[in-house]
C-alpha cells in the first residue's frame, strides 16, 4: 500500500492543532441539525396524527426524500470545509488520512451536541412524537391483520425503542456511523498531496 509524502516521517508539517477546527466545523453541523429539525417540527412535517389523517401521501415522501439528500450534501459539504481549512493551515496540502481524522473529529462534536438536543427535544419539545409513532404502528399492524398476542410482543419491543433515552442512544451512534461514510467522501475531495 502506497503511503502519502505527508504521513512519511520525512515530512514537517506546521505545528497545527485540530481539535479547534474539529470543535468550530463540529458546532455548525450540530446547528443545522438542530435548525433543520426544529424548522421540520415547527411546519408540522413531524405532526404523526395529522400524517395518519391525510394517509398516504407521495409529494411528502418525494418531499422527504428530497430534504434528506440536502441534509447529507450539506454536511459532507460541512466536514469538506474542516478538511479544506486544516489543509490551509498545514501549509495548503492535507493527506488522505489527516483529512479524514479532522473530518471524523468534527462529527464526534457534532455527536455529543445532537445526542444532547436529541434527548432534550424528545423529552421536552416533541414529547409526543414517540408516542404517536408507536400508536401509529400498533394501527398498522392491527389493520395488517396480525394476531393480539403478536402485536403485544412487537408493541412491547417498541416500546423499548421509542423512548427519548432510547432514541437520543440510537440517534448518538446513527451520527457516527453516517459521519464515518461522509468523513471519507469529505477527505478525498479535500485531500491535496505536494508534486512528488
Amino acid at each position: 500500500m502506497e503511503t502519502s509524502v505527508l504521513d512519511s516521517p520525512n515530512y514537517e508539517a506546521p505545528n497545527v492543532k485540530i481539535w479547534p477546527i474539529a470543535i468550530k466545523y463540529g458546532i455548525i453541523g450540530a446547528i443545522t441539525m438542530i435548525i433543520i429539525t426544529l424548522v421540520s417540527y415547527l411546519s408540522g412535517n413531524m405532526d404523526i396524527s395529522a400524517q395518519m389523517e391525510e394517509g398516504f401521501s407521495m409529494s411528502r415522501i418525494i418531499m422527504g426524500g428530497g430534504i434528506f439528500l440536502f441534509t447529507i450534501f450539506l454536511y459532507t459539504l460541512i466536514y469538506w470545509f474542516a478538511v479544506k481549512t486544516y489543509r490551509e493551515e498545514l501549509g495548503g496540502f492535507i493527506s488522505f488520512g489527516k483529512g479524514f481524522k479532522v473530518a471524523f473529529f468534527s462529527v464526534i462534536i457534532k455527536a455529543i451536541f445532537v445526542t444532547i438536543f436529541t434527548f432534550i427535544f424528545y423529552q421536552f419539545i416533541a414529547s409526543e412524537f414517540l408516542p404517536d409513532m408507536i400508536n401509529l404502528m400498533e394501527e398498522q399492524f392491527s389493520e395488517s391483520g396480525m394476531d393480539e398476542s403478536q402485536i403485544e410482543g412487537t408493541m412491547k419491543l417498541y416500546g423499548m425503542l421509542y423512548t427519548p433515552m432510547s432514541y437520543t442512544i440510537i440517534t448518538f451512534f446513527t451520527t457516527l456511523i453516517g459521519g464515518v461514510l461522509l468523513s471519507l467522501i469529505a477527505a478525498a475531495i479535500g485531500q491535496k498531496e505536494p508534486m512528488a
